[in-house]
């Protein structure tokens, strides 16, 4: 089974390809006649917008990249969880990928977020070498947790292990 396309939409709701994509922008210049009649044809089709179609489009993404070094360590999990709420909250999307400490399996999970075109990325204790982490950083914004990095290209947030020794 295929897939409904903004052309399948149009076609229910009797309007142009270019109408079903100001309604999916949620652009205010559609009146709410036609608006209803496409948002319906939409839900009676099953239709999702394309994200990274979306993405292409607009030359801007809401996707954020995350790589997980270790799926097993519980910080990570909590970490993910409050990146998940934030992003929401600004309208983003996280993609998840692991490289499992494997600096060869990590590069090959960086480099298929990037293949998403995404608006950021970000890479939880990566055991990556710094030249792969740079280079990530020429093609989108990148940030590492519980990482330092030279390169002021990237941002860290990292934390204050001798003073959570302190207060431990």
């Amino acid at each position: 089974m295929t897939r409904p396309t903004m052309e399948d939409v149009a076609a229910r709701a009797g309007v142009s390809r270019a109408l079903v994509s100001l309604v999916m922008r949620n652009s205010p210049k559609v009146s709410e006649h036609r608006r209803r009649a496409v948002l319906t044809a939409a839900a009676e089709l099953g239709y999702q917008p394309h994200a990274m179609a979306r993405s292409l489009a607009s030359r801007t993404s809401n996707i954020v990249g995350v790589m997980v070094s270790d799926l097993r360590n519980p910080f990570f999990a909590d970490v993910v969880e409050g990146m998940d709420e934030a992003a929401r909250r600004a309208g983003l999307e996280l993609i998840l990928n692991t490289g499992r400490r494997s600096a060869t399996r990590e590069r090959t999970a960086l480099e298929s977020l990037l293949g998403f075109r995404p608006g950021g990325v970000i890479l939880l204790s990566p055991v990556l070498p710094a030249s792969a982490i740079r280079d990530a950083a020429a093609r989108c914004p990148v940030v590492l947790v519980s990482r330092t990095s030279t390169s002021p290209a990237v941002d860290t947030v990292n934390d204050d292990g001798e003073l959570g020794a302190a207060l431990a």
